[in-house]
């Protein structure tokens, strides 16, 4: 696997390991000297991101992160920095809505055996009733854009 290949695979590892509550896996992605910013509290090493990630998630609500988007820039053979776009989605009155969208600013070490993100901080844009309002606005009014 590529150092790209294993960084990406870190990023997919974290989404479906939170969302899916197997927050034991998160230590496939982080380490002792992670650091992560969850909600503007500094979380660092692994155990303290597992309970962090598992105390927002004890309400038992149902989501999904899906990653796009994804750069990985300054690669070298010990460390790089990424960003992906990130989409939140909960269900809401039945059905699924992107409740957020965000980007997450990571950094990554290699630690001699295998890739970590070794820091990460989330920038987060809320969108309230998103399902609603896509549905309600009248998408033929639109002038498509056109590449110049």
């Amino acid at each position: 696997m590529t150092p790209i290949e294993a960084i990406q695979n870190i990023i997919n590892v974290y989404n479906r390991a939170v969302d899916d509550r197997e927050f034991e896996r998160l230590h496939e992605v982080f380490d002792t000297e992670s650091r992560y910013w969850l909600h503007g509290r500094l979380l660092t090493g692994t155990e303290a991101i597992i309970a962090g990630l598992a105390k927002n998630f004890e309400d038992g609500r149902l989501s999904r992160h899906w990653t796009a988007n994804t750069s990985i820039m300054d690669l070298d053979a010990t460390s790089a920095r990424g960003l992906s776009d990130m989409f939140f989605m909960e269900p809401r009155d039945g059905v699924w809505a992107m409740t957020i969208v965000g980007r997450y600013h990571d950094s990554y070490r290699h630690t001699g055996e295998r890739w970590v993100i070794a820091e990460r901080n989330t920038t987060y844009v809320a969108i309230p009733n998103a399902v609603s309002d896509l549905v309600a606005r009248d998408w033929r009014e639109e002038e498509p854009q056109r590449a110049r």
